[in-house]
């Protein structure tokens, strides 16, 4: 794990120098030698940088799918994004999505992804996939739902007996296969402007915070948040753990560090981070260590312990972040729910 940090590290002293080709070739060998879908997530973002689209696209797809074997499901649907925004007619990262949000039950979301991936030429695989997702909504779904869902399999045209008898269909009469479009020769483009350019002040950031000599430069928040906004976060928690042996107090430090356990699943420990800030300030502050607790334990599983977290923060205030959706995402009727226990008082 250090070798991997001080290949990171080198890496990133040669971006804040421009030198994009010798940065690559260092990420190249790291994806070679570890499993990790952060490395290539950062070095699709690396090729973007040097317009090598089809390479980055390739990289994003390898991401996307780690994310998701690793249940990684926010950081799957930012990449999915990633590979959206430069070729939207592509089904793959569709189907992710709605995968992710048909398992956290967010319907209609995964209903609007599926009615545009109909919307493509599809291969019978990515049918029966879509097939699959469909089978899930089931589960979750309302009957508001049941004729977008209805509407949605009409369309797919491949036969399935369970999902006709949960939706009330009668067999349908065989139709002729759509045709599948050959897949279209995407040109290599210079990289779009927002991300690239939000990745290169992102290293203008850190380039005062690297040393030029031989030496490695001590470790510093800085460089910290660099290698978390690119998602290396077993380097980040590395970076942190150093610095808070010099700066044990640093709550900023504290917070990013259980963030970082955060994504990478190791919740225990996210918890451990969470609750020593929360501990050790007050004010605004306090309220976002609690809410990355609450954020831990809704990714436990741990949805009572959550929601009480969640309500907690409410009280004390009402607008912070996304606590309101959160509340009605977990509790049907979530928003009666926070209206009552908000007149009646729930602060422990």
């Amino acid at each position: 794990m250090k070798e991997r940090h001080l290949i990171e590290r080198q890496a990133l002293q040669l971006m804040a120098k421009g030198q994009w080709k010798e940065a690559i070739r260092l990420y190249e060998g790291l994806t070679q030698q570890y499993e990790d879908p952060n490395l290539h997530n950062l070095l699709g973002d690396l090729y973007l940088r040097v317009g090598r689209i089809r390479e980055a696209l390739s990289c994003y797809e390898d991401a996307l799918k780690g994310f998701m074997a690793d249940q990684l499901f926010s950081a799957a649907v930012a990449v999915a994004h990633k590979i959206l925004r430069r070729d939207p007619e592509r089904v793959f990262p569709y189907l992710q999505i709605a995968t992710v949000y048909a398992q956290q039950g967010y319907v209609q979301d995964a209903i609007s992804t599926l009615q545009r991936c109909l919307t493509l030429p599809l291969t019978p695989h990515e049918k029966r996939k879509i097939l699959s997702i469909l089978k899930i909504l089931l589960n979750h779904a309302s009957p508001v739902h049941r004729p977008s869902l209805k509407e949605i399999y009409l369309k797919l045209g491949v036969e399935d007996e369970d999902v006709m008898m949960a939706l009330g269909l009668q067999p349908m009469v065989e139709t002729a296969p759509e045709p599948v479009s050959p897949p279209s020769d995407q040109s290599e483009v210079a990289p779009e402007s927002p991300d690239v350019w939000n990745f290169f002040y992102l290293l203008i950031e850190i380039e005062s915070a690297l040393s030029q000599g031989v030496e490695p430069p001590p470790p510093s928040m800085a460089m910290a948040r660099a290698l978390y906004d690119l998602n290396l976060y077993h380097a980040t928690i590395l970076e942190l753990q150093n610095l808070l042996t010099v700066h044990p107090q640093h709550l900023e430090a504290t917070l990013l560090l259980g963030k970082a356990f955060f994504h990478i699943d190791d919740l225990e420990l996210a918890l451990r981070a969470f609750r020593q800030g929360y501990e050790a300030t007050e004010g605004e502050r306090k309220l976002e260590f609690l809410y990355w607790m609450g954020r831990t334990h809704e990714q436990k599983g741990e949805t009572e312990t959550a929601l009480h977290i969640y309500q907690e923060i409410l009280y004390q205030d009402l607008d912070f972040l996304d606590v309101k959706q959160r509340i009605e995402r977990l509790t049907p009727g979530g928003s009666r729910l926070r209206r009552e226990r908000l007149r009646h008082g729930y602060a422990s």
